[in-house]
This record gives C-alpha cells, structure tokens and sequence, in this order.
C-alpha cells in the first residue's frame, strides 16, 4: 500500500500500489472541441462511435432514472439501480457522474472499495454468478449487438430482445452461440482448416459464417 497526494483534491490517499511504483499516474486526455460523447447522435437514438466500434463489445449507452423511478425494462436502470453491478467512481464525493462501471474481479479489494464504494463486493459477486444468472447473463450479451440505444429489453427464454421506446424490435441475441466443430484436414479439397469462431451481427439478428 502506498501513500499517494492526489493532486486534484489536494490530500494523501492509499493506494495499492507497490511503494517503488514510479512517481507518475496514468492520465488521459480528452479534447471537448472534439469529443462530445457524439451527442447529436444519441439524440437521434443511435449509440456513440467508440462504443460501436469497442472489439471488446464492453460498453452501452442509455438513459437512467432516479433510483425511485427505475424501470426493470431500461437496460442502464437494472443494471445500476435494480441489480447494483454498475456503479459510479468515487461515489464518496458525491458528484453523481453518468459513468457507472462494472467493477474489476482481478484487484485488490481495499483499491476497489476506495474507488467504488462499499457495494463493490456484492457487485463482484453479482458478476461472478452471471453465468447461472439468464437475467444479466442476457443483458450483458446486448453490449455491442447494435449501434442503436436500447431503451427496453427483455428475455424469452434463451432470447434476449431489444426494443425502442415504441415496443419495435431493435435486436435480438442468443444466450448461447452454436458451435459448429470442421474436420481439421478436408480431405474433398485437400486443405487443412483452421476452426474460428465467427459471428456477423445484425440489426435483426446474427448471422453466423
């Protein structure tokens, strides 16, 4: 643990980090005569560039509600009023950002506590058990599936549909991909494949190659 001034609130914080670690923080920079978190698209319901173009397929895009007017159908409702597994950084300080994250599993608990908040271990654990959870496992396959905002969302079955404020289907994705397993060698062309993964996304749904 290492005593650290953080220059913006002017005062010491404990970080966890080694005591040999360099005396530089990482730092990014944002140009807001460029990026306006493309604004005038989600205006016209579509979602920002970098979150279409995230490989990760990590982000989404949305509208939250006062905690006592959350919608279990509004995907950034549930996610950060309903089942708590997004939270704001530094809720400490009060300043109430529009950025909530789902916290990392793979870092020290005293560093996480300190960025989010006490809720931080049972997000972690929210997360942890997504995958025996159809609800937010389905949810968190919505991330990328569609450059539009999903305003609503729901689950039939082992489907999890996107819709716009009108009730129109926007996108619908599977809990579970197929996997298609090929012969390494094919003996018909005299080649040896390679087996990749490959799913093509629609608006209407996935195409698989």
């Amino acid at each position: 643990m290492a005593r650290v001034r953080n220059w913006q609130i002017n005062r010491e914080m404990s970080y966890w980090y080694p005591e040999s670690r360099p005396k530089r923080q990482f730092a990014a920079v944002f140009d807001t005569n460029k990026c306006i978190a493309c604004y005038p698209k989600f205006e016209i319901g579509e979602q920002q560039q970098c979150f279409v173009n995230c490989i990760g397929k990590i982000r989404m895009a949305g509208t939250v509600s006062l905690p006592g007017q959350a919608r279990a159908d509004n995907p950034i409702d549930y996610l950060v009023h309903i089942r708590k597994l997004a939270l704001p950084l530094f809720p400490q300080f009060g300043l109430e950002p529009n950025v909530y994250y789902v916290p990392p599993i793979h870092v020290p608990r005293p560093f996480l506590r300190q960025m989010f908040g006490p809720g931080v271990e049972q997000a972690i654990e929210t997360y942890r058990g997504a995958a025996d959870d159809p609800d937010l496992a389905g949810l968190l396959s919505l991330f990328g599936s569609t450059a539009r905002v999903v305003p609503r969302w729901q689950r039939h079955g082992d489907v999890v549909v996107g819709f716009d404020e009108d009730g129109g289907e926007i996108v619908r994705v599977p809990l579970h991909e197929p996997v298609f397993i090929r012969q390494a060698f094919d003996a018909a062309h005299g080649v040896v494949r390679t087996n990749v993964p490959v799913a093509i996304w629609r608006a209407t749904g996935p195409t698989r190659g």
